[in-house]
């Protein structure tokens, strides 16, 4: 179960995250003192939010544009808008992998995974073609590699920070290159 908190000040804002997300399978509350997988705060509970370890924020404001360096929604919040987020941040599904480019790192079935430069830069042309075999020339040349095996070595360490619970992430295509289904 993923955990959600929501600050807000706004009961119909809780209500209607909580009616919308519980029933698939997120617990929803306002406690503030805890850890959570996902934080949904207002305008007016933004100064709350350093005392709550979250893995990701996302903001809901009346004036999204002035908000940056992190996922807003605007008010009024639609439903289509918040499962959107929800599935995107939270969901296990088979493609239970995305990058965060600002921070540099994987987030692989819902944990934060910290990535080398190089290690990052293959992920990213692998996300990239998802479902299409990318080359082994072409990822080589992504990382500007020079040493035989380096690429393996390389995919060695991704599959062993990503691939947790026999979930397959990397797959290779014998003579052609690998690719992330």
């Amino acid at each position: 179960m993923k955990d959600i908190i929501v600050l807000s000040k706004d009961k119909s804002l809780f209500e209607l995250i909580f009616c919308e997300l519980s029933p698939r399978g997120f617990s929803v509350g306002k406690e503030s003192n805890r850890e959570c997988s996902l934080l949904f705060a207002d305008d007016a509970s933004l100064n709350e939010i350093t005392s709550i370890r979250y893995k990701d924020l996302v903001i809901i404001s009346r004036t999204p544009e002035k908000i940056s360096d992190a996922r807003v929604l605007a008010r009024p919040l639609s439903m289509p808008d918040l499962r959107a987020v929800a599935n995107e941040l939270l969901t296990d599904g088979s493609d239970g992998i995305r990058l965060d480019k600002k921070a540099r790192c994987a987030i692989s079935f819902g944990l934060r995974v910290p990535l080398s430069e190089n290690e990052f830069l293959i992920l990213a042309a692998l996300i990239d073609a998802r479902g299409k075999t990318v080359s082994k020339k072409a990822l080589e040349s992504a990382i500007n590699s020079f040493a035989d095996g380096e690429l393996e070595v390389y995919i060695c360490r991704l599959r062993r920070k990503l691939e947790k619970d026999g979930r397959r992430l990397i797959f290779t295509e014998r003579g052609k290159g690998y690719k992330i289904m």
